[in-house]
């Protein structure tokens, strides 16, 4: 029966060939995350610095940038997700790990796949990487962030006093 339009085979999808491939766009998926994630780790470094120097509006600026990566990302994590359950049906598993991914080679004599996965724990170790350096920068910032709305209530409340003062001293003393 052959594939709808736009659709693949079946056979292309339990095809010997279809876990290397499926390997291969996972290796993608992964390596377009880590790019992407690489881009946000930049901008929130950016955003801190805008933050450090005071430029609100330039912060705001590169948070929207940043936020926009995200969306990039949620569709980025769509596709691993869709690689990883396409693998689950050659390994065996509903939810494969590298160690799954690895331990079925032996079964997968496809090249592609054996290439594939053979790339994967490097690529894993260096999103790993890149995102505990974004957290690490994340949070930074986002203590940044508090102290910031701290000195501005306290600023606020200063005022509001300075205020209330200045019109009980300028107020008529009730008539006695």
């Amino acid at each position: 029966m052959p594939a709808e339009k736009g659709g693949p085979a079946v056979e292309a999808t339990t095809g010997p060939e279809a876990a290397g491939r499926l390997a291969a766009d996972l290796v993608a998926a992964y390596t377009a995350q880590l790019g992407a994630y690489r881009e946000w780790l930049a901008l929130a470094r950016q955003a801190q610095e805008h933050l450090r120097s005071d430029d609100v509006d330039e912060f705001l600026r590169v948070h929207a940038r940043k936020e926009a990566v995200a969306s990039r990302l949620q569709n980025m994590e769509d596709k691993v997700h869709a690689c990883r359950r396409g693998l689950a049906h050659f390994v065996g598993v509903d939810e494969p790990t590298l160690t799954h991914l690895q331990e079925a080679a032996a079964q997968l004599p496809d090249p592609a796949y054996l290439a594939a996965v053979a790339d994967l724990p490097a690529l894993l170790d260096q999103l790993r990487a890149v995102m505990q350096e974004l957290q690490a920068v994340e949070e930074t910032t986002e203590h940044l962030l508090r102290e910031r709305l701290l000195s501005l209530r306290a600023h606020i409340s200063q005022t509001q006093m300075a205020r209330r003062a200045s019109r009980a001293y300028h107020a008529h003393p009730p008539a006695g």
